[in-house]
C-alpha cells in the first residue's frame, strides 16, 4: 500500500486520528471487502502520483490550510481523489477520452471525449447517525418464560432517521439523494452540456454494507419488503410507494410527496461507485443527444455492474418503458 500509506503519511501531519480514520481504517482492517477498498484506492492514487501529482498537492495545500477540518470535508477530498484516479486510469486504456481537466471553477472534472465536453461534479454522501431502541417481544413468545422480555436492536441509518414522524427509513434516503447537489442544476449540470453526478460510496466508516441491492425499485429479505431509495431518489414520481420492511404485520409504507429528480434536471447520468461495484443511471428525460462513444467509455470503468445499471443505448423509448414497468410493479404489491 506503498501510495495510501504516503497519502496518510501527508495527512497526518496535520490531521487527528479521528479524522484519518477513513484512511487509517482502510490501511489495517481485516475486512476482506475493505481490503479490496484500499487496495484500489492504492491504484487511484498511483495514478494521480505518476501523472498529476501537482492536483494532489495543491488540493492538499488547501484543504489543510482549513482551521477546522471536519470529517465529512475529508471524506469528501478523499472521494475527489478516488473519482480523478478512476478517471485517469480511464484515460490511459480509452483512446477515445483525449483529455481530463481539473478546473479551479464550476464542475470538479472536465473530460473531452472526441472533443465533446463532459461535465463532472462528485458528491460524498455522508453519514448522519445511527440509535438504539428498546421493543418487547410478542405475548406468545415471552408466556413461555412467564415474563416480558426487552430486546435491544440498534439499526443504522447513513442518510438520517426521518425528521417527520410519519416518514421511514428509505423515504427520508430517497429524499436526501433526490436533492444531492441540486444547486448546481443549471450552473455545474447544464443545460447543452453532457452532465454527471458522480457518487462516491466508499468510505468503509460510513457506510457499512454494500448497498447495491438500494439501486434496485424492491428489495425482498426473510417474507419484507423495502424500497431501493437510490432508484427511487432519480426514477420514481410522486404518489409513488416507498416500502420500509413491509410485510402481512407491518405495513409502513409512503406515498412519495416529489418527483424523483430525474422528472426535472439537467443531470444526465449518475455513476455510483461501491465497494465492489460500480452502477450507473441515465437520466431518461434528458432532451441532449448522448454520443454512442460514451457508453463504450462506461464499459471500461473498473467494476461496472451492467445488470444494476440503468443505460438506453440511445433507445431512450425503452429505457423509459422499462422504467415506467417497474414503477408499476413496485406500486401493484401492496394489491397481491
Amino acid at each position: 500500500m506503498e501510495n495510501l500509506n504516503r497519502l496518510y503519511e501527508e495527512c497526518k501531519k496535520k490531521l487527528n486520528s479521528d479524522t484519518l480514520k477513513s484512511l487509517h481504517y482502510l490501511n489495517n482492517t481485516t475486512s476482506n471487502e475493505h481490503k479490496c477498498i484500499a487496495i484500489r484506492m492504492d491504484i487511484q492514487l498511483g495514478y494521480i502520483y505518476r501523472y498529476d501529482e501537482k492536483w494532489l498537492q495543491q488540493k492538499l495545500d488547501i484543504f489543510l490550510k482549513i482551521e477546522n477540518i471536519k470529517n465529512e470535508n475529508f471524506n469528501g477530498l478523499l472521494g475527489e481523489i478516488r473519482t480523478y484516479g478512476e478517471l485517469l486510469e480511464l484515460k490511459t486504456s480509452v483512446q477515445m477520452v483525449s483529455s481530463i481537466g481539473t478546473p479551479s471553477s464550476g464542475s470538479d472534472f472536465i473530460v473531452l471525449l472526441n472533443n465533446e465536453k463532459i461535465n463532472i461534479e462528485v458528491n460524498t454522501p455522508q453519514k448522519t447517525g445511527s440509535k438504539t431502541t428498546t421493543i418487547e417481544i410478542s405475548k406468545s413468545i415471552t408466556e413461555l418464560i412467564n415474563h416480558t422480555m426487552g430486546l435491544a436492536v440498534s439499526s443504522n441509518a447513513p442518510y438520517g432517521y426521518p425528521a417527520r414522524e410519519k416518514d421511514n427509513i428509505q423515504y427520508e434516503a430517497v429524499s436526501k439523494f433526490s436533492k444531492i447537489k441540486s444547486e448546481k442544476e443549471g450552473k455545474q449540470f447544464k443545460k447543452d452540456e453532457i452532465s454527471i453526478l458522480w457518487l462516491d460510496l466508499n468510505d468503509p466508516i460510513i457506510f457499512m454494507f454494500n448497498q447495491l441491492e438500494y439501486t434496485t425499485p424492491i428489495s425482498s429479505f426473510n417474507g419484507a419488503i423495502s424500497s431501493g431509495f437510490i432508484w427511487n431518489a432519480f426514477y420514481s414520481l410522486k404518489g409513488d410507494n416507498i416500502y420500509s420492511n413491509y410485510n402481512t404485520f407491518s405495513k409502513d409504507l409512503i406515498k412519495m410527496e416529489f418527483d424523483g429528480r430525474f422528472n426535472d434536471s439537467y443531470i444526465d447520468f449518475v455513476v455510483m461507485d461501491f465497494f465492489t461495484h460500480k452502477v450507473i443511471f441515465e437520466n431518461h428525460n434528458s432532451k441532449k443527444k448522448i454520443p454512442s462513444d460514451l457508453y463504450k467509455v462506461f464499459f471500461h470503468l473498473h467494476n461496472l455492474n451492467n445488470q444494476n445499471s440503468y443505460l438506453s443505448f440511445g433507445n431512450q423509448s425503452n429505457l423509459k418503458h422499462k422504467i415506467n414497468l417497474e414503477r408499476e410493479m413496485s406500486n401493484t404489491i401492496i394489491d397481491l
